[in-house]
């Protein structure tokens, strides 16, 4: 299930590469609204979605695999998952909560409830003079109103 090129592009790969493996696709292509409203009811047996998150705070990540959570696109629903990511969350020591994290990740990687088909990495050059700038998820709206250059 896609709606846009991009996706439309990675769908295709995603044909090719499982297809040597003996997994085959069909890509549907849907317009934007319908395509949201089947991710949103759980209305599709694959689907090729980006997220996007901060790799600076582990509770970006709770949004996608925490029940109930806004972007939890696979309708992963567990207790287990959802109280590690609710006591990293909470943790003050810096090397308890990677303890927590950790097994958080490898709970993660037991249940698959998605499969990481590439790592994009983003670059950006900054100026000394940009203050309070702080790049925020490239899919969400960043705002600028603590801003200023110092200069």
């Amino acid at each position: 299930m896609v709606f846009n090129k991009y996706s439309d592009d990675m769908a295709v790969l995603m044909k090719e590469q499982l297809g040597r493996i003996g997994i085959e696709l069909e890509i549907v292509v849907q317009e934007s609204a319908v395509f949201l409203e089947q991710i949103n009811k759980l209305g599709f047996p694959m689907v090729g979605q980006p997220i996007g998150v901060r790799m600076t705070d582990p509770d970006e990540f709770s949004r996608y695999f925490v029940s109930g959570g806004g972007s939890n696109w696979v309708g992963l629903k567990n207790s287990e998952v959802d109280a590690l990511f609710e006591r990293q969350g909470r943790a003050l020591d810096v090397a308890e909560r990677k303890k927590i994290v950790r097994e958080l990740d490898m709970k993660l990687l037991e249940l698959s409830p998605s499969v990481p088909l590439y790592w994009q990495r983003g670059n950006i050059g900054y100026w000394p003079e940009v203050k309070n700038y702080y790049r925020g998820n490239p899919y969400n709206n960043n705002k600028f109103q603590e801003v200023w250059l110092a200069k």
